[in-house]
C-alpha cells in the first residue's frame, strides 16, 4: 500500500471461503508469511494472535518480526470455529511503527489430506 508509510500501521482484510461437507476440520492449518504482527479470525472468532499485545492502558504493543518465509499454525484446536458451507477469514496486519517501510500479510488456509 503506497500510502501506508507514515500514515497508518494496520490493515484489515477478509474473504469468504467454502468448506464442503465431509471435510476433516481437525486437519486444517494456516500458512502465513507476515511482518510484523497479525491477528486471525474465523467467522468472527479470534483464533491466533502473533506479535501483538494490549497493555493495561489498552495500548497495543507490536513486536518486530520480519517476513522471512511462511510459517505454519495448526488449527485443529479451533475446528469448532469452522462450519460446512460459507466461512469468513479476517486478518489484521500490524506494522511495528509508522515509519516501517514494509508490511507483509500472505495467508493461506490449508487442509492436510495425509497424502
Amino acid at each position: 500500500l503506497k500510502d501506508m508509510e507514515g500514515k497508518y500501521t494496520s490493515v484489515f482484510i477478509r474473504r469468504e471461503f467454502e468448506i464442503p461437507a465431509g471435510t476433516d476440520l481437525s486437519r486444517i492449518g494456516l500458512v502465513i508469511n507476515y511482518d510484523d504482527a497479525f491477528v486471525m479470525y474465523i467467522n468472527g472468532r479470534k483464533l491466533i494472535s502473533k506479535g501483538i499485545a494490549r497493555n493495561k492502558d489498552g495500548k497495543l504493543t507490536i513486536t518486530k518480526h520480519e517476513a522471512s518465509g511462511a510459517e505454519y499454525f495448526p488449527l485443529a484446536g479451533f475446528a469448532d470455529a469452522f462450519k460446512v458451507g460459507t466461512n469468513v477469514i479476517s486478518l489484521e496486519g500490524h506494522n511495528e511503527s509508522l515509519d516501517s517501510s514494509d508490511l507483509s500479510l500472505g495467508p493461506s488456509l490449508i487442509l492436510d489430506t495425509g497424502k
